[in-house]
């Protein structure tokens, strides 16, 4: 559960999900500024996962890369600014 502080950031921590090996993190900061009858905004967020399953190292897969686990990572960022009139 995120805190008032948390949210207000735009943090939040890292989360590990069932079943284990599994990680999912975003963030996110938004900021509006109005100055007479316009606005501008902007927007960064950026979510970030993880996965790791596990492999048998005897057979197929796990054998070829010689490993009991198979790990995926990503990282997904995004910048938007905006600018409007207020009516």
């Amino acid at each position: 559960m995120q805190t008032a502080q948390e949210y207000a950031a735009g943090g939040t921590p890292v989360e590990t999900l069932s079943p284990e090996g599994k990680k999912f993190q975003s963030f996110f900061l938004n900021f509006g500024y109005s100055f007479g009858a316009y606005e501008a905004l902007l927007n960064y967020r950026t979510i970030s996962t993880t996965v790791d399953a596990p492999l048998d190292r005897t057979k197929g897969v796990g054998a070829m890369l010689g490993t009991n686990v198979l790990s995926s990572d990503s990282t997904v960022s995004s910048i938007s600014l905006g600018f409007g009139y207020r009516f």
